[in-house]
């Protein structure tokens, strides 16, 4: 299953994705296919993986 995040970059915000075994999405706001791939039952929460990836991207 998977959780995502939303983060703040220096670039502007972010979607994060990930499962038990590592990040499977990340896009920017508004861009073009932004959230594909993104599984219909993901369910919005933290995780080790998104705190990692958040702390490398903000």
């Amino acid at each position: 299953m998977q959780t995502f995040c939303y983060c703040e970059t220096p670039l502007g915000r972010m979607l994060l994705a990930a499962e038990a075994r590592g990040l499977t999405g990340a896009w920017f706001c508004g861009q073009r296919y932004y959230a594909r791939g993104l599984a219909g039952d993901a369910a919005a929460g933290q995780t080790a993986v998104l705190e990692q990836a958040v702390g490398v991207a903000g």
